[in-house]
């Protein structure tokens, strides 16, 4: 059995380059919202939330990441059928200022699931950030091992605990596949091992 951890293409030239729509701050360093701690956000989302991007008329990835997921109705279709509904959905926008298309049918991709899955005796990785009894240390990983005892009974689709990385099983990798390579996807798929 393997996991990948998924991120937007670092080959694709099709990027988010800004927000256009601001999320409140509780204080100066910490939004009011986020996408990446996989919980549930109870707090109002603005509607929709507008980015900016560089690609052409012709162009609709159905994913694109900042420091969340924007996705279209394929990829979520895709979701559906692997089974996986463990996340929030909150609309988004599209603009592209050099030519003045807009895109809607886009949703922020909210994971609900924060997973300490990693095997960390066997895992490589630098530490960013310590953690404290409030906060797990963030790392950063260079290889990702996972533990097949701590993914018992875990969502196929989750946040990893130390890096807030977004991660997919196997199962769900194939049903993307089915569909469009990741490639095709935007996407670039790191395989993990399950030990």
């Amino acid at each position: 059995m393997l996991y990948y951890y998924i991120q937007e293409s670092i080959c694709s030239p099709y990027l988010i380059t800004g927000a256009l729509t601001s999320i409140p701050k509780k204080s100066w360093r910490e939004p009011a919202i986020s996408f990446t701690k996989g919980a549930k956000i109870e707090e109002a989302v603005p509607n929709p939330m507008i980015y900016e991007v560089n690609f052409p008329e012709s162009v609709n990835p159905p994913y694109l990441q900042r420091t969340h997921p924007v996705v279209n109705g394929i990829f979520l279709e895709a979701l559906q059928k692997a089974g996986v509904d463990n996340f929030q959905l909150f609309p988004a926008e599209l603009h592209n200022p050099e030519t003045g298309k807009k895109w809607t049918g886009y949703n922020i991709l909210n994971v609900i699931g924060l997973v300490d899955a990693a095997l960390l005796e066997e895992c490589e990785y630098d530490v960013i950030m310590d953690g404290n009894d409030k906060i797990p240390s963030v790392y950063g990983f260079h290889k990702r091992v996972f533990s097949a005892e701590k993914l018992k009974n875990k969502p196929e689709m989750f946040r990893l605990w130390h890096s807030k990385e977004l991660c997919i099983s196997e199962r769900v990798a194939d049903v993307l596949k089915t569909i469009m390579t990741f490639t095709e996807w935007n996407l670039t798929g790191t395989p993990i091992e399950v030990k």
